[in-house]
């Protein structure tokens, strides 16, 4: 329970944070990890700048266009509100160099009206894809990291997982992987919603590594069908539970992959 002290000085940092963004248009891009977060935010970035993009990184969790007229602030939810606000001074000369800012956070659904990490008047994205190609590529991921002894803890499934996912399908401007992978009417009539035209097929990502099975190799991920991608990954019985006490987020692919469950 939040006191009036600490409501005053979240309400005043909350201020101090969004005066950066004033005269800027912002997009902000909100999704589950693994979602096809970074691919979306790429494709938007080609729409914007009417081109191909490549963004280069210019910090820690920081990106820029060769013409220093976009920027995109990368997951800021992995920093607290003070945190934030000295990420946000620290970048501030890329900040003004920008027209177009892109902010991302992931595993966030937040009210929209008062959250930190959404300047008022942003355009909001959310992004989702099938539930089993998202948890499987968690559970890959999770994996590969292990093996290396990286993991940071952020790919847990649990029942949040699946209420951020729920929450997101609800939104306004909802960025949906499979349709944008396989149809160009819908990418046309999605980036219309934004006075958006340039339909460029983005680059792999380099932010979040890439495809879970393929890395860098598109042609490979890109030809992977969703039943193999599913079924690259052992199914926990706890895993399964949880599949199974949300049936209202399967498609009728993935129904059909979970029925002998």
């Amino acid at each position: 329970m939040y006191t009036r002290l600490t409501k005053l000085i979240l309400w005043l940092l909350t201020k101090y944070v969004h005066s950066f963004f004033k005269g800027k248009t912002v997009y902000v891009f909100s999704g589950v990890r693994r979602s096809g977060n970074h691919a979306c935010i790429n494709w938007m970035a080609n729409a914007v700048m009417q081109q191909k993009t490549d963004m280069e990184r210019q910090g820690y969790m920081v990106f820029q266009s060769p013409c220093e007229t976009l920027l995109h602030l990368n997951e800021v939810n992995i920093f607290s509100p003070f945190e934030y606000a000295g990420y946000l001074r620290k970048n501030r000369r890329l900040i003004e160099k920008a027209s177009v800012i892109f902010v991302s956070v992931e595993d966030l659904v937040p009210n929209e009206h008062t959250c930190l990490y959404y300047p008022k008047g942003s355009k909001v994205i959310y992004i989702t894809r099938d539930i089993l190609s998202t948890l499987a590529s968690r559970l890959a991921y999770n994996i590969k990291r292990a093996k290396d002894g990286i993991d940071r803890g952020d790919m847990h499934i649990d029942q949040n997982t699946f209420n951020l996912t729920k929450r997101i399908r609800t939104k306004t401007h909802v960025w949906e992987f499979d349709k944008w992978l396989s149809d160009s009417q819908w990418r046309s009539q999605f980036l219309a919603r934004f006075n958006l035209q340039y339909d460029i097929e983005p680059a792999m990502s380099t932010q979040g590594g890439g495809s879970t099975f393929h890395g860098q190799d598109k042609q490979a991920a890109t030809s992977m069908t969703d039943a193999q991608r599913w079924s690259k990954v052992e199914w926990s019985p706890r895993i399964k539970e949880l599949v199974k006490a949300n049936p209202g987020l399967l498609s009728e692919n993935e129904k059909a992959f979970t029925q002998s469950w």
